[in-house]
């Protein structure tokens, strides 16, 4: 897994404004009278935990689509319930936040089910336990919010990835490049050791040497399949594991191998994202749209949930590489605006949370490339707000994408949010619903098989008696999240 080698880095930088005070009905939050105040923020996330998913190197398109296992809907309940509480002003009055809450994702149904799971931690919906069948506590207050979708072919901003030619001719030159070429070549015996199991040859190739290697290219695959066995099969009798194609795939390496693996397909996967061509093409689109709805007053919490390019690509974009592995699940990029009202200034922070974050709070790293220090002017974006557009994207994708240029994409306004291209909450919901399901049956038949189990014992007292070393009482739902 990726928590062995990920570090807990929060990553701020500041943007300094004078502007106009806010409207009396915006839900402000602030520590005390006369500190700085936060207006507004926006988080994009990557997906709770899924099941293997197929990815094309050349184009980026997926070849399968899942969902969330019950960790991945654990892991965004989770991250719901730490946002509710770092921002809980925004979420104190029901049904008047929603109206100021946005929720938008990818339409596929992992990102879509992560809002919605992230949506119920807002509200502090606890998932049943051996003592409670309701997704709610006593006393609680829950109101559903809509989850907010383009359709796949016209997502250039949570997804542009998959969409810009240019950006995947600049991938196909990277995969001839001296130094795709020279991993390769140094990972070589690796590579070809990976190629001789069967469970990975569909993705091996022939090599220059007439042998064959799973291409560096075709990596993140292979590593796909065994991360997520890896990490739903910590309990090899759990249902998500023995739901899996393959778990044995989790043990076709040594600690060592797995090692490797890890290292070669993070560093593989940083080297496309990780330019300033990747963060024109994957990240300004984003980048651009949270810079103009800085200046709504009408909302004051967005969220996006997107995948781990999306975030590099922000990264990119903003000229900055302070991580280097993938984010991992259930990581958070926040966009915290802040007013100060003696002084009548805004700014924002941006602040990056990981995934296998254990804490509540983590070490503050200064985000100074662009704005040479710490701190940053309006003037420092000024360029790019005013040479950057979706016409210009479509324009430096090429020729190709105008299929999904040729109407174009309208900017953000107050009157979008009633108007939901997608409303996920309830299908997430009984996504949720049906995981709780499992998990809860699958208890009630391990302690029914017990009840059997004793029952034969005491119809047969001149046998030696069975013993069972599972302790079902105490085991615990993966729905079981505490706030982070």
């Amino acid at each position: 897994m990726w928590m062995s080698i990920f570090k807990n880095w929060v990553l701020v930088i500041l943007l300094g404004s004078t502007v106009s005070p806010p409207p009396a009905s915006s839900m402000w939050m602030t520590a005390s009278s006369g500190s700085p105040t936060i207006r507004q923020v926006h988080v994009i996330t990557r997906h709770g935990a899924r099941y293997p998913l197929q990815k094309n190197s050349d184009n980026l398109k997926e070849q399968t689509r899942n969902g969330l296992t019950p960790l991945g809907v654990s892991q965004l309940h989770s991250l719901g319930g730490w946002l509710a509480i770092r921002y809980d002003a925004f979420f104190e009055d029901g049904a008047a936040a929603s109206a100021r809450i946005r929720l938008e994702s990818s339409a596929l149904q992992r990102t879509i089910e992560s809002a919605n799971a992230l949506a119920l931690g807002f509200w502090k919906a606890s998932f049943p336990n051996d003592e409670t069948s309701s997704l709610l506590p006593a006393n609680s207050t829950f109101v559903p919010l809509s989850v907010y979708s383009t359709p796949l072919e016209s997502d250039i901003r949570i997804r542009a990835y998959d969409k810009c030619v240019a950006f995947h001719k600049q991938l196909d030159r990277l995969y001839e490049s001296e130094t795709w070429i020279g991993i390769e070549n140094d990972n070589r015996a690796f590579l070809g050791k990976l190629a001789s199991i069967p469970k990975f040859s569909e993705y091996s190739a022939k090599s220059a040497d007439g042998g064959r290697i799973v291409p560096l290219k075709e990596l993140w695959n292979v590593f796909d399949l065994i991360h997520v066995a890896k990490t739903e099969c910590e309990d090899l009798t759990g249902s998500t594991c023995q739901s899996l194609a393959d778990p044995d795939v989790a043990d076709v390496l040594n600690v060592e191998e797995w090692t490797q693996l890890q290292g070669l397909a993070h560093r593989a996967e940083l080297l496309k994202y990780r330019d300033s061509f990747a963060g024109r093409m994957v990240g300004a689109n984003l980048l651009l749209q949270i810079l103009e709805r800085m200046q709504d007053t009408t909302v004051d919490f967005f969220l996006y949930s997107a995948h781990y390019p999306t975030i590099l690509g922000l990264l990119s974009a903003l000229d900055e590489d302070p991580i280097d592995t993938l984010p991992d699940y259930g990581t958070a990029l926040l966009f915290e605006v802040y007013y100060d009202n003696e002084t009548n200034t805004e700014w924002f922070q941006i602040k990056y949370r990981p995934g296998d974050i254990v804490q509540n709070s983590s070490t503050l790293v200064s985000l100074g490339k662009r704005c040479h220090n710490a701190t940053c002017q309006h003037l420092d974006f000024d360029e790019f707000l005013s040479t950057w557009s979706v016409t210009a994207w479509c324009n430096e994708c090429g020729t190709e994408s105008t299929s999904v240029c040729s109407v174009g994409v309208p900017k953000f306004c107050s009157s979008d949010l009633d108007r939901p291209v997608l409303v996920g909450f309830f299908v997430g919901l009984v996504s949720a619903l049906a995981g709780i399901g499992i998990v809860l049956s699958k208890r009630f038949l391990n302690r029914r098989n017990n009840a059997v189990q004793t029952s034969q014992q005491q119809e047969h007292e001149d046998r030696p008696p069975k013993t069972d070393f599972t302790d079902h009482d105490s085991m615990q739902s993966p729905y079981d999240a505490t706030m982070a």
